[in-house]
């Protein structure tokens, strides 16, 4: 090995961590720049061009595919043959599930107002076909009671109990 990386430099830092694995152990690209702690992994191959034009670092895919990652290792694995790429496999479009048929929606029973009581001084009930109670003094001023309370009302003015 004639290459000799200047000590601190991404090149040394490589190097060191590249002897700490086992021989002929092979590591991506994107693991051995988070093992240095580097920002962007893109700067690691032009940080050790000089290393693997020395012979001290060695590079290669591992298969033909344009988006495989590089490797790095301290062994010579060039003269290994590339795995050869994987046939593509034929997608198979499932077959459109049938849409459900819609429900038809359930008709709401139409409101209508029920007797209105009114007095001389603006007091205005209802009680509406949904057996919601509807009270009013004045425009505006509104009180919707729920159906189980005016039973519960009911029961309280007719002498029922609660």
């Amino acid at each position: 090995m004639s290459y000799e990386p200047s000590p601190g430099t991404v090149a040394f830092r490589a190097l060191a961590y590249l002897e700490t694995l086992p021989q002929g152990a092979e590591v991506m690209t994107s693991a051995l720049a988070e093992a240095l702690h580097l920002d962007d992994y893109k700067t690691l191959a032009p940080c050790l061009e000089a290393a693997v034009k020395g012979g001290a670092v060695f590079q290669r895919k591992r298969d033909d595919h344009p988006r495989s990652p590089w490797w790095w290792s301290l062994t010579d694995f060039s003269a290994l043959p590339k795995a050869p790429r994987p046939a593509a496999v034929p997608f198979e479009v499932p077959e459109p599930t049938p849409e459900p048929t819609p429900q038809p929606k359930k008709r709401q029973p139409k409101i209508e107002e029920g007797p209105v009581t009114k007095d001389e001084h603006g007091f205005r009930a209802c009680l509406w076909t949904n057996g919601v109670l509807q009270i009013e003094r004045e425009p505006g001023d509104l009180v919707l009671i729920a159906p189980p309370h005016v039973e519960q009302l009911r029961k309280l003015l007719t002498g029922g109990g609660a």
